[in-house]
């Protein structure tokens, strides 16, 4: 633009007649100039928020993954635990009826070994 304002000035000094013909070649030129200025400083303008909205979308979607990762992971992680102590919980009890039933044979042998050692003993008191 300042090109085209410097070649009017000096084709103004240099010609002392007023031609219609430059007049209308320079303000065509002038006008390009200037749309040409204000289509790159718009290009320009455009391209910087083009490139705040990818980096705006790009943060969008990471915290979307990471969202989703704490979520999945912490219910993943959740379930497995519950999973895990739900498996713990049938092993004390399937461990717990072993004992009662090794308890209660026991308890059984003792009862019937006490009942035999009554028996001897009634039998020898109505001797």
């Amino acid at each position: 633009m300042l090109k085209v304002s410097q070649e009017s000035h000096v084709n103004e000094r240099a010609q002392g007649l007023h031609d219609f013909r430059s007049e209308t070649n320079y303000h065509a030129k002038k006008f390009y100039a200037q749309r040409n200025v204000y289509l790159t400083g718009f290009t320009l303008f455009l391209s910087m928020i083009l490139a705040r909205t990818h980096s705006l979308v790009l943060d969008l979607i990471n915290a979307q993954e990471e969202l989703a990762a704490n979520v999945g992971g912490s219910e993943g992680g959740a379930g497995s635990s519950i999973v895990s102590s739900d498996k713990k919980h049938q092993e004390e009890i399937q461990t717990m009826k072993k004992q009662m039933q090794q308890q209660q044979a026991e308890y059984n042998r003792l009862s019937d070994e006490l009942a035999k050692a009554q028996s001897a003993v009634s039998d020898k008191k109505s001797d």
